[in-house]
């Protein structure tokens, strides 16, 4: 199983932090939308796999709602003092802006909020996904390609991420779902073709079959001939 990007523990503890910082400054009424991801991207050219990439990034958004007036400030980092510094930041902006009588007061919720299945949009098979299942992935649509005589370039990329709002009124809103995505495109000497899919499920991603219709395209696209006008 794969670790969790962030769980509800987490999010309870960071917005802890929020709703700390706004008693500290005399305000009730804050919400937290939070997120963490992380995207992972094989790609390849010339029918050989040329770079391999990873990164992880997270987000904060902070909204105070201060007698009518409402501000947002974001930040990229989850420590203390940050979560700390990006509240006062939502709170500052926020007492400078005029009353507005459309703002609407923060969401109520009487009971806590379902999470959305794991089964449903989360698959552990794409969150462990390694470099070498997907140059496994890739090697298999190359070679498909490469038994039409033809040259292979595209992407192969793995994500997953997990979404979280939170409010001082009771609201606790949570979703995780992973990605993977295939791109490829199969290049002839006066053709090309091209098809892409993406699942949730890595395992449901057939990127043989992809690249198989990639080069039919082509196969089928080759020695182009102008027609004339009115055809």
């Amino acid at each position: 199983m794969s670790e969790a990007l962030l769980t509800r523990a987490r999010c309870e503890e960071i917005f802890g932090l929020v709703t700390a910082a706004a008693r500290s400054e005399g305000v009730a009424d804050v919400e937290a939308m939070l997120a963490v991801g992380v995207n992972a991207l094989t790609r390849f050219a010339n029918n050989t796999i040329h770079q391999n990439v990873s990164e992880r990034g997270s987000h904060i958004s902070v909204r105070a709602v201060i007698d009518g007036r409402t501000a947002r400030a974001s930040s990229n980092r989850f420590d203390a003092g940050s979560i700390r510094r990006v509240t006062s930041e939502a709170i500052a902006i926020t007492r400078l802006q005029a009353p507005d009588a459309d703002v609407m007061p923060l969401a109520t919720i009487t009971t806590p909020a379902p999470s959305v299945s794991a089964g449903t949009r989360f698959f552990d098979a794409t969150a462990t996904a390694t470099p070498a299942d997907r140059a496994r992935a890739v090697k298999d649509a190359i070679d498909a390609v490469e038994s039409e005589s033809l040259t292979a370039a595209g992407i192969y990329s793995t994500n997953q991420s997990a979404l979280a709002m939170l409010n001082s009124r009771g609201l606790f809103g949570y979703h995780e779902e992973t990605m993977a995505q295939f791109s490829i495109t199969a290049i002839g000497a006066d053709s090309s073709g091209w098809a892409k899919g993406s699942a949730c499920d890595a395992r449901s991603l057939d990127t043989r079959a992809l690249a198989a219709r990639a080069a039919r395209k082509a196969t089928a696209s080759a020695q182009p001939k102008e027609l004339a006008r009115g055809h």
